[in-house]
């Protein structure tokens, strides 16, 4: 499932069923009947034009619902994740790809960023200026710092074998998950200073909800726990920001 970034909308995915579902006028509108997703995000629609922009990916395809009416891409890779700015969607693949597609109809664009041909997860700066990509344990590093239409940065360490990748909502720290043998689950990142300042957790983790002001984090994990983190003090506590 996916909220939209107005709060007005939710997407459901279901077996063969993809529902858009308005939060505000209790209405659902059947979107697609193809079975499979493997990713689903929503877009901002770019100025001037009504939204929401609905994305989804299926293995070989990637769907955009617009407004004026539905976009199909044809991929030869299969998207893992997706994420969005107001003029850009970007997934990543199972072989190892960032691929942006351009609502502007420009041509998309992909590059390789893991190893090992697969990627983990993606998500997106709040200001859609960046993408970290985390990558998989065999990588010796394990996230990438993608910036939009410029280089790639590192972020140094383990890679990953599961999602969690989150910017905090206003761009100054980003998460990433720890290997299925580090016991710490998840690492706190400084986004300005590009390295990890604390850790989280004990179990795999399956979710993560950051609070609107950056001071809390929401987890849930393999025990059925929903756990909340007080950043601020930690943050606090290591003199930072």
């Amino acid at each position: 499932t996916e909220i939209s970034p107005d709060g007005r909308h939710l997407a459901l995915a279901l077996p063969s069923r993809l529902w858009l579902v308005g939060l505000s006028n209790q209405t659902n509108e059947l979107m697609s009947t193809i079975n499979g997703i493997t990713a689903l995000t929503f877009a901002e629609p770019p100025a001037g034009e009504e939204g929401p922009l609905l994305v989804a990916a299926w293995k070989g395809r990637m769907e955009v619902y617009r407004k004026t009416g539905l976009e199909t891409y044809y991929l030869d890779e299969t998207p893992n994740s997706l994420g969005a700015n107001r003029s850009t969607i970007f997934a990543t693949t199972r072989q190892g790809s960032l691929i942006e597609f351009f609502l502007d109809g420009s041509e998309p664009v992909a590059r390789n960023v893991c190893c090992e041909e697969r990627t983990i997860d993606a998500a997106v700066h709040p200001n859609g200026s960046e993408v970290l990509v985390a990558c998989p344990t065999e990588c010796q590093v394990g996230a990438h710092r993608v910036q939009v239409n410029g280089p790639i940065e590192d972020a140094p360490g383990a890679g990953v074998e599961r999602r969690g990748t989150s910017w905090s909502p206003d761009g100054t720290f980003f998460i990433t998950s720890t290997p299925p043998n580090d016991p710490r689950s998840l690492l706190l990142w400084d986004a300005l200073e590009n390295r990890p300042v604390a850790s989280f957790g004990t179990d795999r983790i399956h979710t993560i909800s950051w609070g609107a002001d950056a001071s809390w984090l929401v987890t849930t994990n393999d025990k059925g726990q929903v756990m909340l983190w007080d950043v601020a003090r930690i943050r606090q506590q290591l003199g930072l920001r």
